[in-house]
This record gives C-alpha cells, structure tokens and sequence, in this order.
C-alpha cells in the first residue's frame, strides 16, 4: 500500500527522497512536487550534499542527488521559488564545480520560462563573476581559483544567451586574463556571435512524472528478468 506522502513533514519527505533508490514512488515524487516552496532549500542542500565512502554499491542514498537534481530541473514545478538558494548554491565555492556549473542552466531555463523575471536572473548571473576594481582590474576571491573557471564560464554562456551587454567588458577581461573555457563556448569571437546573434528557443519544461515512470518501467523489466533468470537457474539446479 501507498505511504501518504501528502501528510509528511518537508524534512520526512527529504528523507523518503534521499532512501527512494532508483525509481521512487511516484506517489512520492508528486508530494514533493506540490510542496515545491518547502522543499526547495532541502533540495539544493541534498544535491550539493557530498557522498560518503563507507556507502555500500547498493545503498539508496547514492540517489539522492539526482532526485534532487531532477526536482530543480522541473521549473514548471518549482519556478521561482528556488532564485535565493540558487544564487546561494552558485556563490559557495564549497560545493564542488561539477554541481555548481548546472546552476546557470537552470537559471538561463528560468528566465525563459518566467521573462518578468529575466533582471533578477541576470543580476544573479553577473553577481557570480569577480568584480573589478576601480582601475578596471579583476578583484579574484582567494584562495585564488585555478585557470580557467568553470563556474565563471558557464555564467558567462548564460549572460551571453541572455544578450546581457553590460557584462560584455567584465568577460572580455576575463577572457583576456585566461579565465574562461574556450572549449565551452569559444574565444571571444565566438563569445560576441553568441551575445549579439543567438536566437533563445521557447523554455523546454523537464517533464519529471515522464522520467520517473520511465525508470520505474526500467525497474520492473529487471525484476521481471532477475525472476526468471532465478527460475532458469532453479530448473538446472534440479537436473544435476
């Protein structure tokens, strides 16, 4: 039988979530859904959260950053609500890149989906990017960051999707100082094309009910072939 996850406290549904395994409950997932302003802080915490070496291969909990990943990609869910944890999430050089660098994708996603919106996710964006001094020289946090950023490339994709043209002297600098990825979005020329030529698409909303059905179809397959797989294993066992 179904838990009713509706009657769960925001911090006992975290929890469901983070022991959910592969393919939750799907049950689970629309109570997380509807309680989207609740959660939201708790989400970013568990995908930022880092694993634990002691964790055997088979332990849920591996999950639960990619729950939590897939929740905050659900913008028609979540919407605005996740801004301050985002930009929170953004600016904490703490977490590690690799889960950094997804946030101003979600952000560039956010402004399309929500264009009243497309100044405050700007702002975010630019506020991730070391400031300048008053002689125009870039302000690096330290301990100093290793060249080139990650992070600050990817702002800088997102800033040139969105045609933000105040940001274009701070990222030329940092392009001249060898601070951004050209294996992501180029040199600067190529950087220009994109701020002054690139078309945004339409918002492309993460259908999560559709991923989580699939998984658990995925799922049940396995179960199915693990039974008989077991079964063949039985009838040979009888016949030595």
């Amino acid at each position: 039988m179904t838990e009713n996850y509706r009657a769960l406290s925001a911090a006992e549904l975290l929890e469901r979530l983070a022991h959910a395994g592969r393919a939750p409950d799907l049950e689970l997932i629309r109570a997380c859904m509807d309680r989207r302003y609740d959660l939201t802080p708790g989400l970013l915490e568990m995908l930022a959260a880092p694993s634990s070496e002691d964790w055997a291969d088979d332990d849920p909990r591996w999950y639960a950053p990619i729950h939590a990943g897939h929740l905050q990609n659900a913008l028609a869910c979540y919407g605005l609500a996740i801004l301050p944890d985002a930009r929170a999430l953004l600016n904490d050089s703490t977490v590690d890149e690799s889960i950094r660098i997804s946030v101003p994708a979600m952000l560039y996603e956010l402004a399309l989906e929500f264009p009243t919106e497309r100044a405050q996710v700007i702002g975010i964006l630019r506020d991730a990017l070391p400031p300048v001094d008053s002689t125009g020289k870039l302000i690096i946090p330290k301990p100093r960051p290793e060249k080139p950023n990650s992070v600050w490339t990817f702002v800088a994709l997102e800033l040139a999707q969105l045609h933000d043209l105040a940001s274009r002297p701070l990222i030329e600098t940092l392009y001249r100082e060898n601070w951004l990825d050209v294996s992501v979005m180029g040199d600067v020329n190529e950087y220009v094309k994109i701020l002054t030529q690139y078309k945004p698409g339409a918002p492309q909303p993460f259908n999560l009910l559709e991923t989580y059905e699939g998984l658990r179809a995925e799922a049940a397959k396995m179960r199915e072939w693990q039974a008989q797989r077991d079964e063949v294993q039985r009838q040979q066992a009888l016949l030595k």
